[in-house]
C-alpha cells in the first residue's frame, strides 16, 4: 500500500534487480540536488542505505568514498528536513565497531575510512534529531547476504562459499577457523526497515 521511489546512481547493484513496477526508479546521485523529487513525492519516510561499502577502497580513496557516506547523508538529512519527512532510517554498518567486540554496549573504535564515515553519517542523525526534532533511526547491519549479492565483492563470502560447493571447489577461509562473524538474512533486514518505517 506504500508508493516508494528508489534514488540510486548504480554505482553497484543491477537494474536487473528492481523489476517491480510498481516502484519508481530515478537514477540519480544523492549528492545532487533533491528538491523537485522531494517536493513531488512527499515523501513521509526516507531509507538511507546509500554507500560504497567497500575498506579497501574507502582506504585507497577515502574522499571518494566520503562523497555517499558523509555528503550524501548530510544532504539527505538536510533536504528530509526541508521536505517535513517524519522518519529518517539510516543504515550504518558494524564497521563502527573495528575489532571491537561486537555488542550493543561497545564502544565504537573504527579502523577504516568506511567505519569512520558511517559513525560520521551516524552523529549527523543524532545531530538533526536532537537538534531540529527530525525522527531518526540508525540500524548498524552485520553482514548482510542473500539472493542476487555479488560473490566476487569483497563482502559476498556467503554466496563465494555457495558458489565454490556448486562448482566442486574447496571453500577458503581466512584465519585459524576460530574466528566468529555475525551474518544477517536479507529479509530479515528489510522486515526490521518496515516495521521500524510503520512506528
Amino acid at each position: 500500500g506504500h508508493h516508494i521511489t528508489i534514488i540510486d546512481n548504480f554505482s553497484t547493484g543491477k537494474l536487473e534487480n528492481l523489476k517491480n513496477k510498481k516502484i519508481k526508479l530515478l537514477k540519480k546521485d544523492i549528492c545532487e540536488n533533491l528538491d523537485a523529487i522531494f517536493k513531488k513525492e512527499k515523501f513521509s519516510a526516507v531509507f538511507h542505505l546509500a554507500g560504497l561499502p567497500l575498506i579497501q577502497l574507502s582506504i585507497e580513496n577515502p574522499e571518494e568514498t566520503a562523497k555517499a557516506s558523509v555528503n550524501g547523508t548530510l544532504h539527505l538529512l538536510e533536504t528530509c528536513l526541508k521536505f517535513g519527512v517524519k522518519k529518517f532510517i539510516h543504515i550504518s554498518s558494524s564497521a563502527v565497531y573495528g575489532n571491537s567486540p561486537m555488542n550493543e554496549e561497545a564502544n565504537p573504535n573504527p579502523l577504516s575510512p568506511y567505519g569512520i564515515q558511517k559513525l560520521t553519517g551516524e552523529q549527523y542523525c543524532q545531530f538533526f534529531a536532537n537538534v531540529h526534532g527530525l525522527e531518526t533511526v540508525i540500524f548498524r547491519a552485520f553482514s548482510v547476504y542473500g539472493p542476487r549479492q555479488i560473490p566476487n565483492s569483497s563482502y559476498g563470502v556467503i554466496p563465494r562459499f555457495i558458489q565454490s560447493v556448486e562448482n566442486g571447489q574447496e571453500i577458503i577461509i581466512n584465519g585459524d577457523g576460530t574466528q566468529t562473524r555475525d551474518f544477517i538474512y536479507v529479509s530479515d533486514v528489510v522486515e526490521a526497515l518496515v516495521v521500524t518505517a510503520s512506528k
